[in-house]
């Protein structure tokens, strides 16, 4: 099974960013360098949305 990752751009490197939805904290270099894991979800065309800030 394949998981997909979404890297972010223009982040702070050191800055901590937490996702709104499910309160997860995550630093700027670990969504520029790593991503954000995508939900394995079937069908097709599937759309998601998150919504970061900065803390």
């Amino acid at each position: 099974m394949t998981v997909n990752y979404v890297k972010l751009q223009g982040l702070e490197e050191t800055a901590v960013y937490r996702e709104e939805k499910s309160g997860k904290r995550y630093t700027g270099a670990a969504l520029m360098y790593g991503g954000m894991p995508l939900p394995i979800e079937s069908g097709e065309y599937q759309a998601y949305q998150y919504c970061f800030v900065k803390e």
